[in-house]
C-alpha cells in the first residue's frame, strides 16, 4: 500500500525521523523506523476501513434506489395486469349482451313456429233451415256451425285461409223436387274450383271433395250456379267442411 503515498509525504517522514534522532541519541534507529513504519500501516489501514465502509455506504445508498425501483415496476405490473382484465371483462360483458339479445331473438322465432305450427285450421258448418229462392250466384249459407278450430270460417263469407298451404274442402248439398237441377260451386276467390250436382225432379245429394293452395286472406264458399229460384235441402242433409292439410 505504499504505492499509494506520496513521495512528499515518504520524505517528510525520513526527516522527521532524522531530526528525532538527533533529539534524541540514545534511541535506535532501527526500532524508530519500525515504529514510524507501524504507525504508517495503522494510518493505511484506517484508510482502507474509510474506502470500504465508503462503498458499502454507497451500495446501501444503491439498495433502496433498487428495492423502490423494483416495487414501482413490480406496481406498473399489476396495474397494467389490470388495465388487461378490465378491458377482457368490458369484452365478456358486450359479448354476454349479444348473447342475450340473440337468445331472445331465437326465442321469439321458436315461438312464432310454435305457434305457426301448432295452430290448427279446420271447420264443419251444416244447414239445419232449408234456404229458399236462391238466385244464380246467390251464396249458400250454411248457418250452424259445428266445429270452427282456428276461428276461420264464418256462415255469411265462407272460410278464409289463415296460414300458406295446402287445404281440402268437402261439400253436400240436398234437393228436393225442383225442376231445375242444383249446381253448387266450389269457389276460391270467385274462381269456380269444383261443381257439387243434385238432380231435378227429384231428391237428390251432391257431393264434391276438391285440395286447393291457399294463401293467407283467400276466401273459399259455396255459390248457386246457372239457374234461379233454387233452394238447398236443411236438416243436416247439407254440409260444407275444410282444413288445413300441409302449411308450406
Amino acid at each position: 500500500m505504499f504505492e499509494e503515498i506520496s513521495e512528499m509525504k515518504l520524505s517528510t517522514y525520513l526527516i522527521l525521523v532524522c531530526h528525532l534522532h538527533q533529539i534524541v541519541a540514545d534511541v535506535d534507529p532501527l526500532q524508530l523506523i519500525h515504529q514510524t513504519l507501524a504507525a504508517l500501516q495503522s494510518q493505511i489501514d484506517i484508510y482502507q476501513v474509510h474506502q470500504t465502509s465508503a462503498a458499502l455506504k454507497s451500495q446501501i445508498d444503491i439498495y433502496p434506489i433498487y428495492q423502490t425501483s423494483a416495487a414501482l415496476q413490480n406496481q406498473i405490473d399489476i396495474y397494467q395486469i389490470l388495465q388487461t382484465l378490465a378491458g377482457l371483462q368490458s369484452q365478456i360483458e358486450g359479448q354476454e349482451t349479444r348473447i342475450n339479445a340473440q337468445q331472445l331473438q331465437i326465442h321469439a322465432l321458436q315461438k312464432a313456429v310454435q305457434e305457426q305450427n301448432g295452430r290448427k285450421e279446420a271447420f264443419t258448418a251444416v244447414k239445419t233451415k232449408t234456404q229458399t229462392n236462391i238466385g244464380r250466384n246467390d251464396m249458400i249459407v250454411f248457418e250452424t256451425v259445428v266445429f270452427n278450430e282456428g276461428n276461420a270460417y264464418a256462415p255469411n263469407q265462407g272460410f278464409v285461409a289463415k296460414s300458406a298451404g295446402d287445404y281440402s274442402f268437402t261439400l253436400t248439398v240436398a234437393h228436393d223436387s225442383h225442376p231445375d237441377s242444383l249446381h253448387a260451386g266450389i269457389m276460391l276467390d270467385g274462381q269456380i274450383i269444383a261443381i257439387a250436382q243434385s238432380t231435378k225432379g227429384m231428391f237428390d245429394q251432391g257431393s264434391q271433395t276438391v285440395i286447393v293452395h291457399m294463401h293467407p286472406g283467400q276466401r273459399v264458399w259455396v255459390q248457386s250456379l246457372d239457374y234461379s229460384n233454387q233452394f238447398v235441402y236443411g236438416d243436416l242433409y247439407s254440409a260444407f267442411s275444410g282444413f288445413l292439410l300441409q302449411r308450406d
